[in-house]
């Protein structure tokens, strides 16, 4: 390795013996140690084209000029245009390229690779051969760990796009959901922790993106917003859930009474002493407090109780209200897993 002073020599124009200068300006660990240390653009100007198409070189003047955008644009569109080295380090020069200059056209490139890493993801999961394996390929990011290992801006590129992928819209309702099966408040689920969920979240799609995330925090950084939302929406979240927890019960004490022949039975007046009963008063609109005289041990109101209690307990055992109130009386987890 070369001193300081042999740089600051070769910079100034000045004898570097016992180098010799030519030899020094097709070294491109030199060359890049000389724009460093004089950050005089000129120099890149005088590499060969086997330094500007060094991925190591680039990617080091790419990252100690990285404010100064169109120079980054010019050192990259070269290596892109003229390397011939493997697409796994072209990817990982483009991936910096793109988060320093933020170039539509280079994210569009970074793009297309994205989207054929997730069809070949996609494929292994369709040869799978039981759910253990689809479990292991997940979004396809353990291949690219393995593919692409010590492409970190890459990797870190296509975890964000696969965390859009995972938090976007539409997913979004789910993981709405999923928080308020998991959490009864907001202080609970803050005191587990906005990221860590999110990890947890993830693990049950890709365990390689989960373990990869744990290491790089500040990718979920975007998505915390998602959860902030979440918050925010607390209070009106619980009030809709009620009202649908309550529109259950109605619909079930409706088919109760047809399939029983029950409207003669004062039946609301009796889910009034069942909420009572299980301290679930107030979730509920109030129900009229008149007495109203019914046989607790008719066989029919017994029936009835019976229903309402373990309707009542799986409504409420979770934050919850799936779109059929069946579904309270059969689901089991199948996965054993957190989620």
């Amino acid at each position: 390795m070369w001193s300081i002073n042999i740089v600051r020599r070769y910079i100034r124009g000045m004898d570097v013996f016992p180098y010799n200068v030519d030899e020094l300006e097709e070294n491109p660990d030199f060359m890049a140690l000389a724009l460093k240390e004089s950050k005089d653009k000129r120099l890149y100007r005088l590499c060969s084209d086997k330094i500007k198409t060094d991925s190591d070189f680039v990617l080091k003047i790419m990252e100690c000029f990285k404010t100064d955008i169109n120079f980054v644009s010019e050192v990259l569109d070269y290596y892109l245009g003229n390397t011939k080295e493997d697409k796994t380090i072209y990817y990982e020069v483009l991936a910096l390229g793109t988060k320093i200059t933020k170039n539509v056209d280079y994210a569009c490139r970074l793009m297309a690779v994205y989207v054929e890493e997730r069809c070949s993801a996609n494929e292994l999961k369709r040869k799978a051969k039981n759910d253990d394996e689809v479990m292991e390929v997940g979004l396809g990011f353990g291949v690219m760990e393995y593919v692409y290992a010590g492409c970190h801006e890459f990797l870190r590129f296509m975890a964000a796009r696969l965390l859009e992928d995972i938090f976007d819209d539409e997913a979004l309702i789910s993981f709405e959901e999923l928080i308020h099966s998991k959490f009864r408040s907001i202080d609970n689920f803050k005191q587990y922790g906005y990221r860590t969920f999110m990890i947890d979240y993830v693990r049950t799609i890709d365990i390689y993106l989960a373990d990869f995330l744990s290491a790089n925090y500040d990718l979920l950084d975007n998505n915390l917003k998602r959860c902030e939302e979440i918050i925010k929406r607390w209070p009106y979240y619980m009030r809709n859930l009620n009202e649908r927890r309550q529109s259950i019960v109605y619909q079930e004490i409706e088919r109760f009474a047809r399939e029983y022949n029950a409207s003669y039975l004062p039946l609301f007046v009796i889910l009034r002493d069942v909420l009572r009963e299980m301290g679930l008063q107030d979730k509920f609109e109030k129900i009229d407090d008149e007495e109203v005289f019914y046989n607790p041990m008719d066989i029919i109101v017994m029936r009835f109780k019976r229903m309402l209690k373990k309707l009542l307990s799986d409504l409420f055992k979770e934050d919850l209200v799936r779109k059929d109130s069946i579904d309270y009386l059969v689901l089991k987890n199948k996965n054993g897993s957190n989620f």
